[in-house]
């Protein structure tokens, strides 16, 4: 069994990716392009209800040490 999938090299320090180790362009351009390429468009039902997925952005400290602890 193979698997099939591209391969970005990417450093988003110094802002560069590439499809190559040795040949990063000086943007971020070619992960972009990769992702619109390879990621394929959500299915969406817009005569639907509308749906959301919510998710806090910020840790809880005791939540943070809990999973570290178990």
């Amino acid at each position: 069994m193979q698997c099939d999938f591209q391969v970005v090299y990417a450093s988003g320090i110094h802002g560069k990716a590439g499809l190559e180790p040795n040949g990063l362009a000086d943007d971020l351009e070619p992960l972009f392009e990769a992702v619109l390429r390879c990621v394929p468009e959500p299915r969406v039902d817009l005569e639907g209800p509308l749906q959301m997925l919510v998710s806090p952005s910020a840790n809880h400290f005791v939540s943070g040490l809990r999973e570290t602890l178990f």
